[in-house]
């Protein structure tokens, strides 16, 4: 659509004689009439035209049950925060179980390290349970898994 050479709005081609905007005079004279190609105007949007596609679940749970002590099902389901807290979660419960096993019973230092690993992947098969069995789970970007 072309524009007013003195007030630069948007005019129709019947606006030839007098801008109904501003009163100005021949608003089209030194303005071209030729149509843009409006597809050369638009950048494109590389993410917003990429089709994206949902996670799937079964990845998910087979992440959660392999390297669950890490976060890396939440980071592949794009939850970056929620990944870093659980793996320092992870962390902090292995090294306090350790540290009660250690000091306040007498079962060896091999079962003082054995005992908090298997509670966190106890955990992580819960864990792994509700992802694989929950069918309203959503990934990061608000999209249920597959």
């Amino acid at each position: 659509m072309p524009s007013c050479r003195n007030c630069h709005s948007r005019l129709t081609r019947f606006d030839k004689d007098v801008c109904p905007v501003c009163g100005c005079k021949d608003p089209f004279l030194g303005v071209s009439m030729e149509t843009n190609e409006i597809t050369q105007e638009i950048d494109s949007l590389k993410d917003e035209n990429v089709m994206y596609r949902p996670k799937k679940r079964g990845v998910a749970v087979f992440l959660t049950l392999l390297a669950g002590f890490f976060g890396v099902s939440f980071f592949y389901l794009k939850y970056i925060m929620t990944g870093i807290l659980y793996s320092i979660a992870c962390l902090i419960c292995a090294g306090i179980l350790f540290v009660i096993l250690f000091f306040l019973s007498d079962v060896g230092l091999l079962l003082d390290i054995i005992i908090p690993v298997i509670v966190l992947y106890a955990s992580n098969i819960i864990l792994g349970i509700f992802i694989g069995f929950n069918k309203n789970f959503k990934d990061g970007r608000g999209e249920f898994l597959r």
